[in-house]
């Protein structure tokens, strides 16, 4: 499968299984993804049984560099969200995942 799982299939995905309409599946997404947003802006981390647990990050400040020129390049500091799959997820994909 080449596609990329995105916001419109995930919502396709809850429009398939429990039925309504397309508007409201899309407005479920979209208050899932807020609600995420939120909470990591809180700085909460956020665990979803089978699927891992995020975790918001604040990068600091630091001086790189540019592997090309080999120039120093000054970096901000930069909040992010580091991720971790759960043990389930990876032994899961590990067991049914075809090479």
């Amino acid at each position: 499968m080449s596609k990329t799982f995105n916001k419109n299939l995930v919502a396709q995905a809850y429009q398939d299984r429990f039925g309504g309409t397309k508007v409201n599946s899309e407005a479920v997404v979209y208050f899932f993804q807020e609600l995420i947003q939120q909470e990591l802006y809180r700085g909460v981390p956020i665990f979803l049984p089978m699927v891992g647990k995020f975790t918001p990050f604040l990068r600091k400040a630091r001086v790189a560099r540019n592997p090309k020129t080999g120039e120093k390049v000054n970096c901000k500091a930069v909040h992010t969200v580091k991720f971790r799959p759960s043990k389930k997820m990876k032994d899961w994909l590990n067991k049914n995942r075809k090479a």
